[in-house]
């Protein structure tokens, strides 16, 4: 998959890349109180902004229902946070068309940003892991998964410590 290639690219180069995954707040309510058409207006309009928010280099993607995935390459998890925080106080702060004007759309984000030897789904879970956290601590917000990298085995100097 393109995720797969750009996240091993960023690898292979030695370059910061961080996921960030969001999750549109109260969904299932929304849907249930203004009807399924009002609820894909929100999906495309929450779509458009992370896609433009993200630009040509990063890859954004639906992963599921309301739940959206962000790979963004040459992003620490500083970068990575003011990417999902743009992305949340604009969303939130707009109207969408066909809702009440004063309804207000949040979304729940976490990031993770590559540790080690990580895969895809290791930073998927960490990312998913940390939007828990997001939700958990009542939503329309940003949460961070910090991993350090691994330190590396000691070298072996030959010396034996008494």
């Amino acid at each position: 998959t393109k995720a797969f290639e750009l996240l091993e690219s960023c690898k292979a180069s030695n370059l910061p890349v961080s996921l960030v995954v969001a999750d549109l707040d109260r969904f299932k309510s929304l849907n249930d109180r203004h009807g399924h058409a009002a609820g894909d207006r929100v999906i495309v309009e929450f779509a458009t902004r992370l896609k433009d928010a993200a630009g040509t280099r990063a890859l954004a993607a639906r992963i599921g229902g309301e739940e959206f995935a962000v790979l963004l390459p040459m992003a620490d998890p500083a970068a990575a946070r003011l990417f999902a925080e743009a992305v949340r106080t604009v969303f939130s702060g707009n109207s969408i068309d066909g809702l009440p004007h004063d309804l207000r759309v949040t979304g729940s984000f976490g990031i993770a940003s590559l540790s080690g030897h990580e895969d895809l789904s290791q930073l998927l879970q960490r990312a998913d892991a940390a939007l828990y956290h997001a939700k958990r601590d009542g939503r329309d917000g940003v949460r961070v998964s910090y991993q350090r990298k691994p330190e590396p085995p000691p070298a072996e100097s030959g010396q034996q410590v008494a």
